[in-house]
């Protein structure tokens, strides 16, 4: 079976952390609703025998199921505070694309395992026209604290349905800065603009960047590169070059596939 588990999720046989757990007893203590069945003694639980505590939530709740994700389907409240143990919810078909949102609550997942790590966009193509970010960059600001620095852009135009989702990655540790299109073009003009910006911006704090630029087509479907480009971003933080990323043979919309099921619950 599938996990439902976020990528901060420490492994046990629930994805839910104590934190999240005892916030749900709480409330369920506090709800009339279910005055039926006694208050959980909720001190009494901790993270040696947190499962035991999902049990009585589960039966307070009159949840049957052996999946932990029954508690949050009986109250999406629940799913608002506890959202981040959890996988962002994706598309429902195989085959559909990947929308800003989508894109957005996967790389939230990464920023909170990755420290160092700041992602902004995604951005349509004209990005420098409509956002202020972008008007006077900033680098020493915008990665205060931080040593890498993940980007999606959507080659439409902010007025467009959306078009093609490519990805850039800022490494100051390695100093380099790696443009990702999974069907092998060069950057638009656009974003090779803001790269040598940002090869300008790394003179000022004394980093001196290589640009690495992605010239193999890996996409041959039609619905992929939104996890392709979540793909590039996520192999560069688990430490693996871009070199190695751009060149590797295994790497193909089959492997996109399974994921996207990694990345996302149903």
């Amino acid at each position: 079976m599938e996990s439902l588990c976020s990528i901060n999720s420490k492994k046990s046989k629930t994805c839910m952390n104590m934190k999240s757990l005892k916030k749900i007893a709480n409330r369920l203590n506090k709800d009339k609703r279910f005055d039926h069945y006694k208050d959980i003694d909720i001190q009494k639980y901790n993270k040696k025998n947190k499962e035991k505590l999902v049990h009585e939530i589960k039966k307070k709740i009159t949840c049957d199921s052996k999946l932990d994700f029954c508690i949050l389907k009986k109250n999406k409240t629940f799913l608002k505070m506890i959202k981040d143990d959890f996988k962002p919810k994706g598309p429902i078909d195989k085959d559909e694309w990947l929308s800003s949102l989508d894109l957005i609550n996967v790389m939230e997942h990464y920023e909170k395992k990755y420290e160092d790590f700041e992602f902004i966009g995604p951005y349509p193509i004209d990005f420098k026209y409509i956002y202020e970010e972008f008007f006077n960059l900033n680098l020493k600001k915008l990665m205060k604290n931080k040593k890498r620095l993940g980007i999606v852009f959507n080659t439409d135009t902010s007025n467009g349905p959306g078009e093609h989702w490519i990805s850039l990655f800022l490494d100051l540790d390695s100093n380099t800065i790696c443009f990702f299109d999974s069907a092998g073009d060069n950057p638009p003009k656009e974003v090779m603009n803001l790269i040598k910006e940002f090869k300008k911006e790394c003179k000022k704090i004394n980093e001196k960047m290589s640009v690495i630029i992605n010239k193999k087509q890996f996409q041959f479907d039609n619905s992929s590169c939104g996890v392709w480009s979540l793909f590039h971003i996520i192999s560069r933080l688990k430490g693996e070059s871009c070199n190695f990323i751009y060149k590797n043979k295994k790497s193909n919309d089959k492997l996109m596939y399974k994921k996207r099921k990694e990345y996302f619950r149903k």
